[in-house]
């Protein structure tokens, strides 16, 4: 005790030198395990890159062999929705122009007879877009008679549809012009008549143009523009006929309506005349130091029909080996 008492100093150095060599130790200890756990993953890693190295390019045989059968599960796949979504839609015929003539009137006559027994009203010498070949008679080339059919198909077909969603009349019906001699016409035909009445209710345009049908090899694409006057409450019913076309009737039809125009007695027109009327009083208000209307006089919507003016596309699914743009 007495050597403790004389050498404190030296006694605590000691202790002090013996706890912080224990601590160095222990921390040397952990850096030597970090170092020696990074080597080894180093060497693994260096190990694994050699290796991959030595390999050579490209695919290996067992890829290729799960990638080929693969393709041939979703080639199958595909093959049996293909089949599913043609089943029952307008398919093109073979004739030759001739006999295109006889299948469009005969299809018209079948169309004039059935709106007749339906009391669907449509004008006079009615051709349903197809004045080239039903009024003036001419034939179509080779080369557009299979995709010409296809639309006289289509249009019986939105017929029906209008028939039983009760449309009152039918006033025009426009179809995309592809044929080469015919575009010229029918655009010189489109500039003649700007300017001058179509029979369509002020404010209802085509907004939508007839362009040519698309083809993503998959699909092709017909657009109609339909003028029909029919009455409000009957409406809703006509846009949910033509939406479930594809699953009604023998022939499906896959209709997407891309623009509606409606106008009539009662309801706003658009343009200038549309924005001045709109400051004056509302039908069925009374104005100051006029009589109130009577009833049937204030009511504006489902006492006449309205003219709707619809855009419709229609698509068809293509066979296994697609079809040709012009179909």
């Amino acid at each position: 005790m007495e050597f403790i008492k004389k050498n404190l100093w030296l006694v605590m150095g000691g202790a002090v030198s013996l706890v912080l060599l224990i601590v160095a130790c222990i921390y040397l200890f952990l850096h030597i395990r970090q170092y020696l756990a990074d080597t080894t993953s180093a060497d693994g890693q260096q190990s694994r890159l050699v290796q991959l190295e030595g390999r050579k390019p490209g695919p290996t045989e067992e890829n290729v062999r799960l990638v080929s059968s693969n393709s041939v599960v979703f080639e199958s796949y595909l093959k049996k929705i293909a089949e599913v979504l043609q089943r029952g839609q307008v398919e093109p015929r073979k004739m030759q122009p001739v006999d295109f003539n006889s299948f469009l009137k005969s299809t018209i006559d079948y169309m004039n007879d059935a709106a007749k027994k339906q009391g669907l009203v449509l004008p006079a010498k009615f051709d349903f877009g197809f004045k080239t070949y039903y009024s003036e008679g001419h034939l179509p080339a080779v080369g557009d008679v299979p995709r010409l059919t296809v639309q006289v198909q289509l249009v019986r077909a939105l017929m029906d549809v209008l028939r039983k969603s009760r449309v009152a009349e039918v006033s025009s019906v426009e179809r995309q012009v592809f044929e080469k001699g015919a575009v010229a016409v029918a655009e010189e035909a489109e500039s003649e008549s700007r300017g001058r009445s179509r029979g369509v209710a002020p404010g209802v345009t085509t907004l939508y143009p007839l362009e040519p049908s698309e083809s993503q090899g998959l699909y092709t694409r017909e657009h109609f523009v339909l003028t029909l006057r029919v009455r409000d409450e009957f409406i809703a019913g006509l846009l949910n006929a033509l939406a479930g076309s594809s699953e009604a009737g023998p022939v499906r039809l896959f209709t997407v309506v891309t623009h509606v125009d409606i106008s009539g007695a009662g309801l706003p027109k658009s343009g200038v005349a549309g924005a001045a009327t709109a400051v004056a009083p509302a039908e069925g208000v009374a104005v100051a130091g006029a009589e109130p209307k009577k009833r049937e006089e204030r009511i504006v919507a489902g006492a006449e029909n309205t003219t709707v003016q619809l855009g419709v596309d229609i698509y068809r699914f293509a066979g296994e080996t697609g079809e040709k743009a012009k179909l």
